[in-house]
């Protein structure tokens, strides 16, 4: 996902629209991305002639690569062996204890709310319930290096933490 915690595989098909000297230029047909694979992240071209759909020819690509998609980027890393899928890589979640204004002071309360999300505090011993019955999820955020952080504030009996909820 955006915060780079791993979703379902996707299996989808891809259109080779071009091929250069760089490599295969390719499309997602299901999902808006475009890459160029290089020649070296082809191991080979299997053919499928039982898939046919008009003038279009269908084959399987193993790749020498892992294709990650996040967001509206999309990533290539190496990997192991031909046709071996690597999981993405590890996710470390920052946490940053701030005030209860922190969210309005900071700008984050209006890009989240640009988004088209609602934000708001739950108290620490209440957010499962949030988040697995009431459709909330925990606010993770790029700062300003890159690093996903969510947000508590220190309060008695119970911390706060922020939580977002999309507005439909």
């Amino acid at each position: 996902d955006e915060n780079s915690l791993e979703l379902p595989a996707v299996d989808g098909d891809w259109i080779i629209e071009a091929a250069t000297d760089e490599g295969l230029r390719i499309r997602g047909v299901q999902l808006p991305y475009v890459a160029t694979l290089g020649y070296d992240h082809i191991h080979y071209f299997t053919s499928n002639p039982d898939r046919k759909d008009g003038g279009l020819q269908f084959g399987f690509l193993t790749l020498c690569v892992q294709i990650y998609l996040q967001g509206c980027a999309l990533r290539v890393r190496p990997t192991l062996r031909p046709g071996e899928s690597l999981p993405p890589p590890t996710v470390t979640i920052t946490e940053k204890c701030v005030d209860f204004n922190y969210p309005t002071a900071s700008g984050l309360q209006g890009r989240l709310n640009d988004l088209g999300f609602q934000i708001g505090w739950a108290q620490e011993r209440n957010v499962a319930q949030r988040v697995e019955i009431d459709g909330w999820q925990i606010v993770t955020e790029p700062d300003g290096h890159g690093n996903l952080t969510s947000y508590r504030v220190k309060d008695r009996p119970h911390d706060l933490i922020l939580l977002r909820r999309k507005i439909h």
